[in-house]
């Protein structure tokens, strides 16, 4: 009988030993230059620390090591609502009007 559902193996690697702390915190305002010079701005909802040896299933994908932000896009923003996975060097804050 064939299988129909074949579990794929997930390897979890420590993480190293000098572990750069990030440079953005839930919660804070930033924003990212897109395509045409449009910026995009959001809120930080989520972090994640990247390295090619997490995955072999993704080590192709990522261009680099380091922080990534999940970031919940602001409707008024250029890019449309939503969530974006952003990385850290693309990032800066937002000044907020009060």
């Amino acid at each position: 009988m064939p299988k129909l559902h074949q579990k794929s193996e997930i390897r979890m690697l420590p993480l190293p030993a000098e572990l750069p702390g990030p440079q953005y915190q839930f919660g804070q305002v930033v924003q990212w230059s897109g395509l045409q010079g449009c910026v995009h701005w959001g809120i930080i909802r989520g972090l994640q620390y990247w390295t090619p040896r997490m995955s072999a299933e993704i080590a192709h994908s990522l261009k680099g090591v380091g922080w990534s932000y999940l970031v919940e896009v602001d409707p008024d923003s250029c890019k449309s609502a939503g969530i974006e996975d952003v990385q850290e060097q693309d990032l800066e804050l937002r000044e907020v009007q009060p």
